[in-house]
C-alpha cells in the first residue's frame, strides 16, 4: 500500500463516519421505532420530504460555495475562509429557513396533499383505487415531518462547518463529534421512546444534529477560524423576519384553504399547492423588500468571484 493510500484512509474514514452521522442516527432511530405498528413508515415518509430541501440546499453549497472554502484554506487565506463560511450560512439560512417553517406550519396539509389527494388522483389515471393512506397516517407523518423540520437547518449547517475541517486535513475532530452525537441519539430515543413513541426518534435526530452543529462551530470558533461577520449579523434576522412574515401568511390560508379548493374543482392538494407557491412569492418579496438578500450577489456567487 502507497503512502498515499495509507493517507487517503486516514483521512477519509474519519470523514466519511462524520460525513454520514445523521443517517447512521436515521437508521437507529428506525430499528427503535420498529416497535411501534406504522412508526417506521410513517418515519420515512416524513424523511423522504425533508430530504428536498436539503438536497437541493447540499447541491447549491457543493457546487458553488463550499469549493471557494476549500481552495481559500488551502492558499493560507483565513480570512478568505471565513468570509466563505459567512455567505454560505447567509444562502443556506435563505433556503432553509422558510423550508423549515413551511414544514412546521403546513405538516399535516402537505402529507394530505401529497400521499392522499394527488396520489388519489394519480393513481385514477391507471385505473387504480384511491391512496391507502389514512388520516392517523397523515397524522402521524405530519408531526414527524414537523419535528424533522426544526432540525433542517441543521442538518444544512453541518455540511458547512465540516468542509472547514476538512479542508484543514483535521477528519478527527468533526468524526468525534459525530460519534458523540451517535451516542446521545441513541440514548435519547431509547429513554424517551417509552413515554413519547415514535416521535422520540425524530426528536432525538434533530437534538443530535443540533449538538453536532454546535459543536463544530464552537471549535472554529475557540481557533480563531469562524466568527459571524457584520453582513450576515445584519441579513440572519432579516431572513428570519421575512420567514415570520411568510409563515403567518401561509398559516392563515391553510385554514382557509376549501375556498381555494372549491376553485380548483375541489382539489385540496392543488389548493396547498398553490398556498406553497404564495408563500414562496412573498417571502422572496420580503426578502427584497428588508434587504435580506440583493442579487447582485447571487450573481456573484454564479460567477464564483471572489469578492462574493
Amino acid at each position: 500500500m502507497t503512502p498515499g493510500v495509507k493517507r487517503l484512509l486516514v483521512l477519509g474514514a474519519p470523514g466519511f463516519l462524520s460525513a454520514g452521522a445523521t443517517q447512521i442516527n436515521i437508521i437507529i432511530g428506525t430499528n427503535i421505532a420498529s416497535q411501534e405498528p406504522g412508526a417506521v413508515s410513517w418515519l420515512m415518509n416524513a424523511d423522504q420530504l425533508y430530504q428536498l430541501p436539503l438536497a437541493v440546499v447540499g447541491t447549491a453549497l457543493g457546487v458553488v460555495l463550499l469549493p471557494m472554502l476549500s481552495r481559500r484554506v488551502k492558499e493560507g487565506d483565513e480570512k478568505g475562509a471565513m468570509h466563505a463560511i459567512n455567505r454560505s450560512l447567509e444562502l443556506s439560512a435563505a433556503l432553509t429557513l422558510p423550508a423549515a417553517a413551511a414544514f412546521i406550519v403546513m405538516a399535516a396539509p402537505i402529507c394530505d396533499a401529497l400521499f392522499v389527494g394527488f396520489a388519489t388522483d394519480a393513481l385514477s389515471l391507471f385505473g387504480g383505487r384511491s391512496s391507502a393512506f389514512t388520516q392517523d397516517d397523515v397524522r402521524w407523518t405530519g408531526w414527524a415531518l414537523a419535528i424533522y423540520a426544526w432540525g433542517l437547518p441543521a442538518f444544512v449547517w453541518q455540511r458547512v462547518f465540516a468542509p472547514a475541517f476538512f479542508a484543514r486535513e483535521d477528519t478527527r475532530a468533526p468524526m468525534n463529534y459525530a460519534l458523540l452525537s451517535i451516542g446521545v441519539n441513541t440514548a435519547l430515543a431509547l429513554l424517551l421512546f417509552p413515554i413519547f413513541g415514535f416521535l422520540a426518534v425524530a426528536f432525538a435526530t434533530v437534538f443530535a444534529a443540533w449538538l453536532q452543529v454546535v459543536q463544530l462551530a464552537y471549535n472554529l470558533w475557540k481557533r480563531g477560524q469562524f466568527r459571524i461577520d457584520e453582513r450576515l449579523a445584519s441579513r440572519g434576522p432579516r431572513i428570519l423576519i421575512a420567514t415570520i412574515a411568510m409563515s403567518g401568511l401561509v398559516w392563515f390560508a391553510v385554514r382557509h384553504k376549501e375556498v381555494l379548493a372549491e376553485a380548483l374543482f375541489g382539489r385540496a392538494w392543488a389548493a396547498v399547492f398553490m398556498i406553497a407557491v404564495g408563500g414562496v412569492a412573498v417571502y422572496g418579496a420580503a426578502l427584497l423588500a428588508l434587504g435580506a438578500v440583493k442579487l447582485s450577489d447571487y450573481k456573484a456567487y454564479s460567477r464564483n468571484r471572489k469578492t462574493f
